[in-house]
Order: C-alpha cells, then structure tokens, then sequence
C-alpha cells in the first residue's frame, strides 16, 4: 500500500511540511468569507446570485482582471466552457492568493518584531 510506505518516512521527519501559522489562518477565514457569500449565492435570484459569487471569488477574480489588463488581453484567458472557469477552481486560486498574503504578513510582523527586540 501506497500509505504504509509514505508514514515511516513521515515519522522519520524526512518529509515534514510545516505551513505558516498567518497563510493558514487567511485560509480559514477566507473559507469562512466565501462559505457565507457562496451560501448567499446559491439562496438568491438570479443577478444577486452572480453578484455575491462574484464577491465569494473576489481574489482570484483581482488577480486574473489585473493579469489580463497588463497583458492586455482583450478576451477573458480561460475558456468559458472549461472546469478552469469554475467556482471551485477559482476558490482554489483564491485559496493559494490568501496564503502567500497570509505568509507575507506574518513574516512582515516576525521581522519587525525581530528589529525592535535588537534595538
């Protein structure tokens, strides 16, 4: 089985992967942001609807609005008809975009703290 190799070497610390504390706690709060906004969604008519999903995706939504404005692309990137133009692939990138704002800001805070202690 695929599991029982992959755990000794897990224990054997190895393969340790520790996620920052900042990127994770983004990623929980932005859950809860695109739970209450997509469940909004799903309950309204249907130009409320694309409004507050529109909201629950919001930085994925930035980050591929300001790629095709400085690429200057006239059409969207991403085909319509494909699963990359979805809700749950967009909540993924949006996923990633909050860790790495998640990350930057707690090491902002660790190294600002870390220059005043050696004042």
């Amino acid at each position: 089985m695929i599991c029982s190799n992959i755990l000794p070497i897990l224990r054997a610390g190895e393969a340790v992967v520790r996620l920052n504390k900042g990127g994770l706690t983004a990623c929980a709060i932005y859950t809860l942001y695109f739970v209450v906004f997509f469940g909004w969604a799903l309950f309204a008519d249907l130009k409320p609807s694309a409004g507050l999903a529109s909201i629950a995706i919001f930085p994925a939504g930035l980050f591929w609005a300001a790629l095709g404005a400085l690429l200057r692309l006239n059409d969207f990137p991403v085909p319509i008809d494909t699963w990359l133009n979805s809700i749950p692939a967009y909540h993924i990138e949006s996923l990633l975009i909050v860790y790495f704002i998640g990350w930057a800001a707690s090491a902002r805070t660790a190294a600002s703290k870390m220059q005043r202690d050696a004042r």
